[in-house]
């Protein structure tokens, strides 16, 4: 933010208000036409600490678990011009009183959804193999296509799945399970996207939440951010799961406590989680998950020595200054 010491160029130039800790990278695109200040923590800014940092700017660079409403809106002011989401899904944001304000709200590109339901069988099967639950040789189960060839298979096709959250990846991630030769695919009723989402499209049966935890060898979180299921994976989940049940996350953290994911998986309440690395934020508890032989996490891509994050900052602070300087949106300083 501007400051009594800023040169009079320094002081003309927007102002861009970051939620949360943001990758160097991203920053610097940033600085290069605004000014910036940011919650440099990982932990969600408090709520009067957002209120007060909004105030006057132009653009703010939000996460995923910030709300944005009208309360937020108004304290920052007739001047905020963009609201940009470290996350590919922007329910955490008022977007209908942001579109009466003329506000206009980003979302980081998601990937396809065939690619992440690739992924997270990939995931299943790293899980598998690094914690040892099945005793042959698994070296070789993956294609370069990223299917699992026929041993990989013999283990899959005779368990049962529960999909929790029937998004378009918890959709395709079932319907690459019925290719496999999979015939038990549970989920819970109520959690689907839109409309359009139909269970039986992919022989999925829907059971109880109880049914759900009982039922499932293998759950895969591939629900959309939603406050109201925040922490739903808690200890009286676990209790409720099988012990030999594998959690396979590529979803975001938030539905998951994992200080008793920990817990359950040191105590074997659940035998092994597979967990997504390479979202937007990191992942809570990390060091002491790291240390445990039935707890996976998805490497980084290796063909940058940057992670993700860092990737997705640089995108997303160029949308935002593409949008904040563009012709019809532009910023008159």
């Amino acid at each position: 933010m501007a400051s009594s010491k800023d040169t009079p160029a320094q002081q003309s130039r927007p102002k861009i208000y970051v939620t949360g800790s943001l990758p160097q990278r991203g920053v610097d695109v940033l600085l290069k036409g605004c000014n910036v200040a940011m919650w440099e923590s990982d932990e969600v800014v408090p709520r009067g600490e957002l209120l007060n940092g909004i105030v006057g700017v132009h653009g703010l660079l939000c996460m995923t678990g910030d709300s944005v409403d009208a309360e937020v809106l108004d304290a920052a002011g007739p001047n905020l011009r963009v609201v940009a989401t470290m996350s590919p899904a922007n329910n955490h944001i008022d977007v209908g009183e942001c579109k009466k304000r003329s506000i206009r709200v980003l979302s980081l590109p998601d990937q396809s959804s065939e690619n992440k339901a690739d992924m997270a069988l990939i995931l299943l099967l790293m899980t598998m193999k690094t914690c040892n639950q099945y005793n042959e040789n698994m070296n070789g189960c993956i294609l370069a296509n990223g299917r699992p060839n026929g041993f990989g298979l013999k283990h899959m096709i005779s368990k049962t799945f529960g999909i929790f959250g029937l998004s378009s990846i918890g959709k395709r991630l079932a319907q690459r399970l019925v290719d496999f030769g999979v015939t038990s695919i549970v989920a819970t009723p109520g959690n689907e996207q839109d409309g359009k989402t139909n269970a039986n499209d992919v022989n999925i049966e829907l059971v109880s939440w109880d049914q759900f935890l009982a039922q499932s060898d293998v759950i895969f979180i591939c629900e959309e951010p939603t406050k109201s299921l925040k922490h739903v994976f808690n200890k009286e989940t676990f209790t409720s799961m099988r012990n030999d049940a594998i959690l396979v996350n590529f979803g975001p953290g938030e539905f998951i406590n994992y200080f008793d994911l920990y817990t359950a998986l040191k105590q074997g309440e659940i035998s092994a989680a597979g967990l997504n690395d390479c979202n937007q934020q990191p992942i809570p508890f990390k060091c002491p998950l790291v240390g445990l032989h039935n707890c996976v996490f998805l490497p980084q891509p290796e063909e940058s020595s940057y992670d993700m994050r860092h990737k997705d900052s640089v995108v997303m602070a160029k949308n935002l200054m593409r949008e904040m300087f563009c012709t019809n949106n532009g910023i008159k300083v």
